[in-house]
Parts: C-alpha cells; sequence; structure tokens
C-alpha cells in the first residue's frame, strides 16, 4: 500500500510541475490545458443552447430489438476483427510500452516492489485509453446529449465497461510478453503471430463474401451477424453488450460481464506473478531512442549486445540512387528507412485492407446513383483521420539533430523533403480509396476529380499547421503539439468548410461551391508555407 501511495503522489508532482511549466509559457499551456478548455466551453455553450429551447423537440432515442441485433452485429464484426488483430500483434515480439525515459531512469531502480508498478501502469493506461476514447468522440457525445433524450449520467456504465475491456486486453499483453520472455520461443510465437494475422484475413473475407450473399444489403447483413453465434461467444458479447448500453438507456451494466472480465484480469495477472519475470531490462530497451528500430534480447541470455542489436534491425530496402540521397533528399530518405523499420507489416497490410474497403464501399454507392455523396464521404474521412493522426511527424525529431542546419538547401525544402515520405503514401491510400468513385460514373467525372486533388492538398495544409506548431513550441519539448495542433486543426478546417457550405446553399452550384473551396485552401497553402519558411529560418540563424 506504501509503494502505491508513493506512485500516486509522484504522478501528482508531475501534473503539479508540468502545470508551473505551462504557466510560464503560453504555448505550452494551450499544448497542455487548450483543448480542454476548448471542449468544455464547447461542451456548455452547445448543451445551454438547446436547454433552453422547448425539450419537446429533442428524439425520443427508441429503438427496435430488429435495430438492436443489428447494432449488436455490427459490434460483434468490429470485436471480431479487434480480438484476432490484438493477439496477432501481442505474439509479434511484443513490448509494452506505457512506460516513459524517465520511468527507467528513476523508477525502475528505485526499491518499489516492480509487480505494483506494473499493476499500476496498467489501471492507470486503462484509465487513459477510456479518456481518450471519450475525447475522440466528444463531439457526438454532446450532440446526443442535447438532442435526444439520451443523459450524460449513462456514458457512466459504458465507460466502467470500457476501462474493464481495456484493463483484459492491457492484461492480457503483459502476460503474454512474460510467456515469450519466460519461454524465449520468440520464434514460435512470431509464428502463431502468423496464424492469427492468416485467420484474420479469412475473417474479413468471410464477411465480404457474407455481405454479396446479401447483395450488398448491409441491415440484412448485420441482422444475420447479430442474431448468429458470435454474438455469444464470451469476450465478443462483452465488448457487444458494454457498446451498446448507451441504446439501453440503463445506469446498470451487466453484472456478469463485469464478473467475468474482472476474474479473467484476475487470472491473467496471477499467471504473470507466477512466472516471476523480470521485465525491467526489456522494457527499458523498448522505450529508449532505439526501440523503434532495433529488438534487443535479454542481456541474462549470453548474447552479445552490439551482435545481437546488429542482428535484430528490420532489414529494408534502401538501395536507391545516390542522387536520391544527396542535400535535402538525404532527408526523405532517412525518413523514409525509419518508416520502413518501424512500420510493422500487420499495421501495414491492415491499413490498405481499410482503405480498399473504403473504396468498394465508395464505388457501391457511386453504382447506386450517390456519387456526390460518396465523394464527399471519402474527403471527409480521409480529413478526419489525417487530423486525428496528424500530430506523428519525424520534423520534432529531426529538429533536435544539428546535421538538418547544416545541410544546404532553403528551409521549405528541408520541411518539404521530411514530409514526403508520409505525403506520397497518403497520396497512394488517397488514390485508392477514390479512384473507383470517379470513373465508374461521369455526371460528377470533373467535380470528382478535383474533390481528389483538393483533399490531397488539404492534408498537405494539415501537416504544415502541424509543423507551425511545432516549430513554435520550445525545442525542449520532447513531444509535438498533440491535441492542440488537431484543435487549432479543426478550426482552420472549420473556416473553408463553412464557406463552402455558405457558397453551396446560395447558388446550389457544388462547381462554384468547389471553386470557393480551392481558393481558400490555395491561400491557406500559401501562408503556411511563408509562415513555415520564415519559422525555420529563425531557428537556423
Amino acid at each position: 500500500m506504501k509503494d502505491l501511495k508513493i506512485l500516486l503522489y509522484l504522478d501528482f508532482l508531475k501534473i503539479k510541475n508540468g502545470l508551473l511549466d505551462a504557466i510560464h509559457n503560453p504555448l505550452i499551456f494551450l499544448k497542455r490545458f487548450g483543448p480542454a478548455i476548448f471542449f468544455l466551453v464547447f461542451f456548455l455553450i452547445f448543451s445551454g443552447n438547446y436547454s433552453n429551447t422547448d425539450n419537446s423537440s429533442n428524439i425520443t432515442f427508441i429503438i427496435s430489438n430488429i435495430v438492436y441485433t443489428q447494432v449488436l452485429g455490427g459490434i460483434a464484426i468490429f470485436a471480431s476483427i479487434l480480438i484476432l488483430g490484438v493477439f496477432s500483434f501481442y505474439l509479434c515480439d511484443y513490448t509494452p510500452k506505457n512506460f516513459t525515459l524517465s520511468d527507467i531512469q528513476y523508477l525502475f531502480p528505485s526499491p518499489l516492489n516492480n509487480k505494483i508498478i506494473l499493476f499500476y501502469s496498467m489501471v492507470k493506461s486503462a484509465i487513459k485509453g477510456v479518456g481518450m476514447f471519450f475525447l475522440s468522440i466528444i463531439f457526438l457525445i454532446v450532440i446526443l446529449v442535447s438532442k435526444t433524450n439520451i443523459s450524460l449520467v449513462g456514458l457512466i456504465p459504458v465507460a466502467i465497461g470500457f476501462f474493464f475491456i481495456l484493463l483484459f486486453f492491457i492484461s492480457l499483453s503483459y502476460l503474454l510478453f512474460a510467456i515469450k520472455v519466460k519461454t524465449g520461443l520468440e520464434k514460435e510465437l512470431k509464428l502463431i503471430s502468423r496464424i492469427f494475422t492468416g485467420l484474420l484475413f479469412i475473417l474479413i473475407s468471410y464477411y465480404i463474401y457474407k455481405l454479396y450473399t446479401y447483395e450488398f444489403d448491409i441491415s440484412l447483413f448485420l441482422k444475420d451477424i447479430g442474431s448468429s453465434y458470435l454474438i455469444s461467444i464470451p469476450i465478443i458479447s462483452s465488448i457487444s453488450k458494454f457498446s451498446s448500453l448507451i441504446l439501453m438507456q440503463t445506469l446498470v451494466p451487466p453484472i456478469l460481464d463485469l464478473l467475468f472480465l474482472l476474474s479473467l484480469i484476475i487470472l491473467n495477472c496471477y499467471i504473470f506473478t507466477i512466472l516471476n519475470v523480470d521485465y525491467y531490462e526489456d522494457i527499458a530497451n523498448s522505450v529508449s531512442d532505439l526501440n523503434e528500430k532495433i529488438k534487443v534480447a535479454k542481456a541474462s541470455r549470453g548474447f552479445n549486445y552490439n551482435t545481437q542489436v546488429e542482428n535484430k534491425i528490420k532489414k529494408v530496402n534502401i538501395g536507391i540512387s545516390s542522387k536520391e540521397r544527396a542535400g535535402v533528399m538525404a532527408l526523405y530518405w532517412k525518413c523514409s528507412v525509419a518508416r520502413k523499420r518501424r512500420q510493422t507489416s500487420i499495421k501495414k497490410y491492415l491499413v490498405f485492407v481499410l482503405n480498399i474497403a473504403i473504396s468498394i464501399g465508395g464505388a457501391y454507392a457511386t453504382l447506386k446513383g450517390y456519387q456526390l455523396i460518396a465523394l464527399v464521404s471519402i474527403s471527409v474521412s480521409t480529413l478526419y483521420g489525417v487530423l486525428i493522426f496528424t500530430a506523428a511527424s519525424e520534423l520534432p525529431r529531426e529538429l533536435k539533430n544539428l546535421y538538418i542546419y547544416l545541410i544546404p538547401g532553403s528551409p521549405i525544402a528541408k520541411i518539404f523533403a521530411t514530409l514526403l515520405d508520409e505525403i506520397l503514401l497518403l497520396v497512394i491510400r488517397i488514390t485508392i480509396m477514390f479512384v473507383p468513385s470517379i470513373v465508374l460514373r461521369h455526371e460528377y467525372l470533373i467535380l470528382g476529380i478535383g474533390v481528389y486533388i483538393i483533399t490531397i492538398l488539404t492534408t498537405f495544409v494539415l501537416r504544415m499547421q502541424n509543423l507551425v506548431m511545432i516549430l513554435l513550441l520550445p525545442r525542449e519539448e520532447d513531444v509535438g503539439p498533440g491535441m492542440l495542433s488537431i484543435l487549432f486543426s479543426m478550426i482552420i478546417v472549420m473556416v473553408p468548410v463553412g464557406i463552402t457550405v455558405l457558397t453551396y446553399s446560395i447558388t446550389t452550384n457544388p462547381y462554384i461551391a468547389f471553386g470557393a473551396l480551392t481558393i481558400v485552401i490555395s491561400i491557406y497553402f500559401g501562408l503556411l508555407m511563408l509562415l513555415c519558411n520564415t519559422l525555420f529560418n529563425k531557428i537556423e540563424y
């Protein structure tokens, strides 16, 4: 109990020192607390506006048994894919990464009980996961609470359920990690991981085939899955029940499912304790600066460290011409190699499967006569994904290296070279999603090509805006702007969207509205390039 109090006190000190640091730097304050303040003000204003209106205009949220079965079917499909993907990922040389470098330097060598540290990190990760999930859908929550008879209190059992589900997956990851370290059967576990990956692709293929047999009637497909044996599989059943609690308007979570998940969590932790694994060294190697490029075996097994490092570096194809490595293009080559070493095959293929699935959905909608809706939906979903993940960039790491300032070339050329690899990858994925919706009907062919181009340009604008935030923040910050960048990106996106909607409402002509959008995005692009160039110049000199 004493160790637990110490861990809580250390986290309290981190929060207090972070608050004091933020007070002395307005940008850091905005980065850390701006999103929370924005979401709070947004929620109060939005909910206050609707509380002053007639409550009779609110939508009474009542669903039939058929719709509930369809919802369960959709959740069960997602849960089954998630479980297979999690097993495949955890068995493929997974090491817990919810520790920081400060934990390795100060917490691990301390006399605190290592098992208390581990269990505390598990619970903290689950709480963070639930918080991040609800933050990611905050706008949907505000609309549901304001426009329907669903109360904010009704989200409490959903949060409790998600907490136990996340805690189960985290405890499972630690157990599989302990088995890997204790047995040393890394190759065998990787083989099992590939088997799970194969099962995952078979399952996705089965779902696509099943949807095809129903002539792409999604409602019948979901109803069939929702009434099948899949919904009764224990873990899938628990995920489905907790995820659908908001539709049932109940404050009482399913007790049996809670007890079932709790028993699995206790079992995972108990087996982990019995294995008595000294996990410090593996986790320290994982979260160090080398964790993205190498996997180091435990020194206690008698391997030479340097030899093991050389053997564990992921082999990637770097056979490109020397001209591509010269000058600023050396930054592009370096970022490309780093991405290939960091990205797992599972993640890469899953993303492309998702792109193909969106492409098929857009093609189906286009053939049914909804080409414009398909184009707009693909564009919006793409930009939303870029918006959420826009904080991930190589530039913050490159700015800490001296050579980026010594390489000859203009600042904007260096920035562009650093971003080129991820932009090219985005262009390929966007092309996969857009092409069927553009070519299968010619009603909006020119507009479709325009939406495709403007989507690519907008993704680049979002990346450039993120770079502005990175360049404005102090260099000693270990991470990028995070939620602050996402918040400003949302504000930036709202302006062209608002102008486009206003133009379309006045003219009712999609081509004129698209022209207005193009002008705004082009102005954004030019201003951001100028701003990035100026800020980078100030850092150099």
